[in-house]
């Protein structure tokens, strides 16, 4: 089996992801996934790459997982349908689900 190469979320996995089907909202959707991305090298405290790792990177960079992916689609998504808090309601800024995907590839240095 070869090894499998991931990448970010496309745009067109964005908008399937929101249920969008017009380019209206691209250059907002590609803030959001720039975001998730960010927020997501935060939380795991790593670089992520899509094809390899370059030479001389740090310890802690690794290549986008499927879950990673997923964690990033989760966040764009979220925050896509919850654009400001405006109910009391709302206990989280962003899913669940993005930080149980993230939290097996946390790195903490010693």
């Amino acid at each position: 089996m070869a090894d499998q190469s991931y990448t970010f979320p496309t745009l067109e996995e964005i908008k399937k992801q929101c249920r969008i089907d017009n380019d209206d909202e691209d250059n907002l959707l590609n803030i959001y996934l720039k975001a998730a991305i960010s927020r997501a090298q935060n939380y795991t405290n790593r670089i992520f790459y899509e094809d390899k790792i370059p030479e001389g990177a740090q310890s802690s960079a690794m290549l986008v997982e499927p879950d990673v992916k997923i964690a990033i689609l989760l966040a764009v998504g979220y925050w896509y349908q919850q654009r400001e808090d405006v109910a009391n309601e709302q206990l989280y800024s962003i899913p669940l689900g993005f930080n149980t995907l993230l939290k097996s590839y946390r790195y903490i240095p010693i």
